[in-house]
C-alpha cells in the first residue's frame, strides 16, 4: 500500500482529495478513475487490516467500536476504522427499496413521498450491483422491476427457503447479496461458511475486498497483491499515527 505521512504531501497538488475509503468514496472513486489524467489522493486514518489478520484476530480493526464515537445513548454502534471502512463489517446483503417505499405519503398518508422515484434510481442500482458483483434471484423482478439482470446467479437456497419458495413463488426470493456466486477476475466465489458472524458472515470474499475490487476494476489497485507498485496517480495516507482516538477536523 502507498502509505505516507501527511507532511510528505503538504506541498503537493492533487486534482481530487477523497476523505475515507468506505462505501461512498469507493463508488465515487470507481467512477472518477475512469477519467484519465487526474491526480487523486485518498485520505484514510485507519490501518489496512488484511483478511488473514481479521480472521486470526476475530475482529475487523484494532480500534474497538467504543473508541470510535461518543454518545449519551445506551445503544452500541458498529464502526470500522481502517481501509475499506464499513465494507469490512457488513453482511453484504443488497436488497433494493420497493417501488411503494417511495410513495408512502400518497399511498398510505404516512410521512412524505420521496422526491425521486424507483425508476429514477433503478439505473444507478444496476451500476452499483455490477460493481459489487451482486448475486440475486431473477424472480424478484416481479416486484422490483429491473432494466438489467443481476450480475450473478442467486446462491443456493437452504431447505427451509426452498419450502417457502415452493409455497409462495411470487413473494419469497433469495436475498440479493454482494457475495459472488461465481468467481470473477477480482473475487473468489463466496464459501458461505458463516463461521465468523462478526466478519461479514465468514465469507471468503471478505467485505474489505469490495473496496479493493471496485478500484481494481477501474484500473487502479491501491493494494497490489504482490506488494508491487502503488496506486498510479494517487495515494493513500494513514492519518492514524498509531493513535486510535477519533479526531475532529479543524477549519
Amino acid at each position: 500500500m502507498n502509505l505516507a505521512p501527511p507532511e510528505s504531501v503538504a506541498g503537493e497538488h492533487f486534482d481530487v482529495i477523497i476523505v475515507g475509503s468506505g462505501f461512498g468514496s469507493s463508488f465515487f472513486l470507481h467512477r472518477l478513475l475512469r477519467q484519465p489524467g487526474r491526480r487523486v489522493l485518498v485520505l484514510e486514518w485507519g490501518r489496512h487490516s488484511t483478511h488473514d489478520w481479521q480472521l486470526e484476530e476475530g475482529r475487523n480493526s484494532p480500534v474497538t467500536d467504543s473508541d470510535t464515537y461518543a454518545t449519551n445513548s445506551e445503544k452500541p454502534w458498529n464502526f470500522t476504522i481502517g481501509f475499506g471502512g464499513g465494507t469490512n463489517c457488513w453482511f453484504a446483503q443488497t436488497p433494493r427499496l420497493h417501488p411503494a417505499d417511495f410513495r408512502l405519503g400518497t399511498d398510505h398518508g404516512v410521512a412524505q413521498d420521496w422526491p425521486v422515484s424507483y425508476d429514477d434510481l433503478e439505473p444507478y442500482w444496476c451500476e452499483a450491483e455490477e460493481i459489487m458483483a451482486v448475486s440475486g434471484d431473477p424472480d424478484m423482478a416481479q416486484v422490483m422491476p429491473r432494466s438489467r439482470p443481476f450480475p450473478q446467479p442467486p446462491h443456493v437456497m437452504p431447505d427451509p427457503d426452498r419450502l417457502m419458495k415452493a409455497a409462495r413463488p411470487d413473494s419469497h426470493f433469495v436475498m440479493p447479496t454482494a457475495r459472488a456466486r461465481i468467481a470473477t477476475e477480482t473475487r473468489a466465489a463466496c464459501c458461505a461458511l458463516t463461521a465468523l458472524p462478526d466478519l461479514s458472515g465468514g465469507c471468503e470474499v471478505h467485505g474489505e475486498q469490495f473496496a479493493r475490487a471496485a478500484l481494481r476494476d477501474a484500473g487502479r489497485d491501491p493494494l497490489p497483491r504482490d506488494g508491487g507498485a502503488p496506486l498510479r496517480g494517487g495515494g493513500l495516507i494513514d492519518l492514524g499515527g498509531g493513535d486510535p482516538r477519533p479526531r475532529r477536523a479543524r477549519a
